[in-house]
């Protein structure tokens, strides 16, 4: 009896160690201009840049980076505030940095920064 306790302890710890280690994203940075920003009737909006990230697994060219609340802590006032953003960059030219999670091939968008910045430091 002692041996079949022990062993479903070992196993439910093996499984528990493998639900927590797996489909971790990460916070990837792409620094670029943006090519298009394209608002959509849920309120989310697409993103497309002149250079793509290789660790967004979106399959379209270019690459799809999407930004709806709910999605990798996104709200809905960040959803515009990137949309504001966004648009400015687009009009003015400017390199945008934004961070996207790279565990789906929807690159859902967290951060978007205009400006000087170095990310991850």
């Amino acid at each position: 009896m002692g041996s079949r306790v022990a062993s479903f302890i070992v196993c439910a710890g093996l499984a528990l160690f493998g639900m927590t280690t797996t489909a971790s994203a990460a916070d990837v940075w792409l620094t670029a201009t943006i090519a298009f920003v394209y608002p959509q009737a849920d309120g989310s909006l697409t993103l497309a840049f002149n250079e793509d990230s290789p660790n967004c697994l979106n399959p379209s060219t270019p690459k799809y980076y999407n930004v709806a609340a709910g999605q990798n802590g996104m709200t809905p006032d960040g959803v515009r505030n990137i949309l504001s953003a966004a648009l400015w960059a687009l009009m003015n030219t400017n390199r945008v940095h934004v961070n996207f999670d790279d565990s789906t091939t929807k690159c859902y968008v967290n951060r978007l920064v205009v400006g000087d910045y170095s990310p991850g430091l």
